[in-house]
């Protein structure tokens, strides 16, 4: 009896070692394909230029509410008239600190003829931090905010580094979530703008 006992233990062992397994598989594949990174098409409404609202490179970036700690309330409306780029980042993620370095350092080379927006994506992330944020690894001209939770859902961020460039008519020209450095920030940039 006894040893029907760990036989019948040790099925149950190797059974959940099994499922395991196949968990842990079916979350690395979701995590792998999540980095192919495409947001949803947002809303389809047609604008009165023709061009749909939604988050596809080619269409119209969707209006937003936010307030920046320093510059107080800003829209899209904000950034009107001028190319943007909006940065999805978290004040204790490593690779957006690499990033926003980055991408620092293609600003200060640049002519500066654009907008960026750092936008959190954790409600733990208060004023404080932020602006520590941006004065360690951005510029002080830049706007920050929180975007939780009302761009964070608009926009369908589910990866840190994700990153829109808006042209100075709101029409997003280029999205992406891969680390770049500043050479590669400048060859996006200059494909997406002309800048």
């Amino acid at each position: 009896m006894e040893k029907l006992r760990k036989k019948s233990g040790s099925k149950y062992i190797v059974g959940g070692i099994a499922a395991a397994i196949v968990i842990a598989v079916v979350l690395f594949l979701g995590i792998n394909s999540s980095s192919q990174f495409i947001p949803s098409a947002g809303t389809t409404n047609a604008l009165q230029s023709g061009v749909t609202e939604g988050l596809q490179v080619g269409n119209t970036e969707p209006d937003f509410i936010l307030v920046d700690p320093q510059k107080g309330q800003i829209t899209k409306q904000t950034f009107e008239g001028k190319p943007l780029v909006i940065y999805f980042m978290a004040t204790w993620c490593v690779s957006c600190y690499i990033g926003v370095e980055n991408f620092a350092s293609y600003y200060d080379q640049s002519d500066k003829n654009f907008n960026v927006l750092l936008v959190s994506t954790d409600g733990a992330d208060t004023a404080d931090k932020l602006l520590q944020f941006q004065k360690v690894y951005g510029r002080p001209n830049w706007y920050i905010a929180n975007g939780i939770p009302n761009m964070i859902n608009t926009y369908h961020v589910t990866l840190l580094d994700t990153k829109y460039i808006i042209d100075k008519n709101g029409i997003i020209k280029w999205k992406g979530s891969d680390i770049l450095d500043a050479n590669s920030m400048g060859d996006v940039m200059k494909k997406a703008l002309g800048v």
